[in-house]
């Protein structure tokens, strides 16, 4: 089936079910601009969202995407069926919490806390700091997705990533807030705290007194890190660190940690990485702070983390809790009003061979290097909607519960017991579902592969009305955005399997480093806000340029205002077109105008579109090039 045809069948799904943004890219022009001296005004100068709410295209698509799912419950509902769904009905158990007493939510948080530990302070009278076992605690909370006095996950090994190999991986807690503890964004937290012991019944300045103690041990927890080298740590048997640390009970913690996953074969020991040092500060903090202040701190974290005596949830935060819960089931039901998932990997096949055609013409790389570069690319894969593939750990789960703190509850020991799990997979991959309905795109250096929630794929990116020009200047640059991290800073150190690399050639890392400060020059003056990324958006755009020329389409209609070249630079820029150009940056990116207007400018192709002359602000003479 051709790739035109998949595209129309996908997008009839859409517009047939929920409307579509079907406003024209003409739409959004301000002809008054130079597209030669400033593209980004240009393209999205009389851009506006769909949602007055929404501040540029890609959050516009995310509520979008949101309202698609939204409407499909209330039809379940208005036929009364949501109980046979198990999505809907947490959906409106969710939706229909915040009509439940204050009193009622917490009550339903606090009887599985005292199930936990009967005789936490503040709760219980008979609280006894000595019989108090901290890390027996963490563990259990962590049966919750709740992180306390460090933070514990499963990941892949780094050694042996091909393999498969899951180890637990023990790391310093990040505090709650940024900035110093005295600062604004703790005096929230420490209010927050503070509250929850005034519904305790503990007196104002006693409440006050012991929410800053809070604060205070989070902060050093956060620290704990500090002056610890950052360096790969091989892991270690479980029974290793505890022999290498008798003064605290972690036998007891990893016991109670991994009770509820049945190690298989029994002879298999769990490993972990951890530095040693962050253990001994661990100690050192733990012993010299009051157990009642350890014990707030845990139980502070546990109503955090279900967000206990905030806002109650509205019906966005009930669809991404939905999303986040059940993102297997939410992709099914998505994907019905979604797309075919050939057309997308064409667009992935097409940038495969462009990049290593690139990787070929590279004169800076040995041919060792090069081999191996080739070997890594052509063994990419794409996951669309799984994170892997293989073994599914999102069972289908019927709700049961009356209430949705209970619900909740359930779902975050599956969630924990479903990343326990992952301990016994070797040689073998586990599917996990993306969260269907974000609008991003992610590479995973660890498998080495582009993985794409189905919420990317559909309109503004991806409609019938499309031209190949138009998918590849939009879909097909954030793909190879992506893909472009596979060989960056960090990327260049990982395989063709995910493994770590530990013979990266010397002379290549600085030759690339070279190649990439022309990018620091370029933007901002020299204060470049992630690197990795100003990379990925020059090199992922003229990757999809000549993917995009080697793709030409022969039933393309010229436009009869703008060329297929043309077409394809404004539907890169329109990704970015934002409603207020000044506000909502992104941390780790640049500015929505930057990622138009530097990465075009380091584009010849863009100034033939655009005939721009030489010299002109979008056309310079020193253009950045990585490959």
């Amino acid at each position: 089936m051709s790739f035109f045809r998949l595209l129309l069948i996908s997008s009839i799904l859409l517009s047939s079910a929920f409307g579509e943004d079907t406003r024209s890219f003409k739409e959004f022009i301000d002809a008054s601009i130079n597209p030669c001296q400033d593209f980004y005004e240009y393209a999205c100068g009389k851009w506006t969202p769909q949602n007055s709410e929404a501040t540029d295209v890609i959050n516009d698509q995310r509520l979008e995407n949101r309202k698609i799912i939204k409407a499909h419950y209330r039809s379940l509902h208005n036929k009364n069926i949501q109980d046979e769904h198990p999505p809907s009905k947490f959906y409106y158990l969710c939706l229909n919490s915040k009509m439940q007493p204050e009193e009622e939510i917490l009550s339903n948080y606090l009887s599985t806390l005292l199930s936990i530990e009967p005789e936490w302070p503040y709760l219980n009278q008979t609280f006894k700091g000595s019989s108090y076992d901290k890390l027996e605690v963490a563990a259990k909370l962590r049966h919750y997705q709740v992180n306390t006095l460090f933070k514990i996950s499963v990941q892949r090994n780094w050694k042996e990533s091909e393999q498969n190999h899951h180890v637990l991986y023990l790391t310093h807690l990040k505090k709650p807030f940024v900035g110093p503890a005295d600062g604004d964004e703790a005096f929230v937290y420490k209010t927050y705290v503070k509250y929850l012991l005034l519904a305790f019944g503990v007196r104002v300045r006693k409440a006050n007194e012991y929410a800053q103690e809070v604060v205070d041990f989070e902060f050093e927890l956060d620290n704990l890190h500090r002056d610890i080298e950052d360096v790969l740590i091989d892991p270690i048997p479980v029974e290793k660190l505890i022999e290498q640390f008798p003064g605290s009970n972690w036998k007891l913690y990893f016991d109670t940690l991994l009770s509820r996953t049945k190690i298989r074969p029994a002879n298999r020991v769990p490993m972990v990485v951890v530095p040693h040092e962050l253990l001994k500060k661990l100690e050192k903090l733990l012993a010299k702070t009051k157990p009642e202040t350890i014990a707030l701190h845990q139980l502070a974290k546990f109503l955090q983390h279900y967000q206990v005596k905030m806002d109650p949830p509205n019906w966005i935060d009930c669809i991404d809790e939905v999303n986040e819960m059940m993102p297997l089931s939410v992709a099914n039901d998505f994907e019905q009003f979604t797309f075919d998932d050939f057309s997308p990997r064409e667009v992935f096949n097409s940038l495969q061979d462009e990049f290593i055609d690139q990787i070929n013409k590279t004169n800076w790389y040995s041919d060792k290097s090069k081999a191996e570069i080739i070997n890594k690319l052509e063994d990419l894969r794409l996951h669309i909607g799984i994170s892997d593939v293989a073994i599914q750990l999102d069972p289908e789960v019927e709700i049961e519960q009356k209430n949705f703190q209970q619900a909740r509850m359930a779902f975050d020991k599956l969630a924990a017991d479903n990343e326990f799990y992952q301990l016994n997979l070797y040689n073998k991959l586990a599917s996990k579902a993306l969260k269907p309905l974000k609008v991003n795109a992610y590479f995973k250096l660890s498998t080495n592969a582009l993985e794409i929630p189905i919420g990317l794929l559909r309109s503004p990116l991806y409609n019938e009305n499309s031209s190949l020009a138009q998918v590849m200047g939009s879909l097909g640059s954030i793909f190879a955005h992506e893909l472009v991290h596979g060989l960056d800073f960090d990327g260049q150190n990982y395989d063709n399997r995910g493994n770590v690399k530990m013979d990266v050639n010397p002379k290549e890392i600085i030759e690339f480093g070279k190649r990439a400060g022309c990018f620091v020059d370029q933007y901002s003056g020299g204060k470049v806000k992630a690197l990795n990324e100003d990379v990925a958006d020059s090199e992922g755009l003229r990757l999809a340029y000549g993917a995009f020329e080697k793709m030409k389409d022969t039933k393309y209609k010229a436009d009869s205002k703008f060329n297929d070249k043309q077409l394809f630079f404004l539907s890169y820029a329109q990704i970015w077109c934002q409603a207020n150009s000044s506000s909502n940056q992104a941390i780790n990116h640049s500015s929505h105008k930057d990622r138009v207007n530097n990465v075009v400018s380091n584009s010849e192709k863009f100034a033939e579109a655009f005939a721009c002359s030489k010299d002109s602000p979008l056309n310079p003479v020193k253009k950045c090039q990585i490959w």
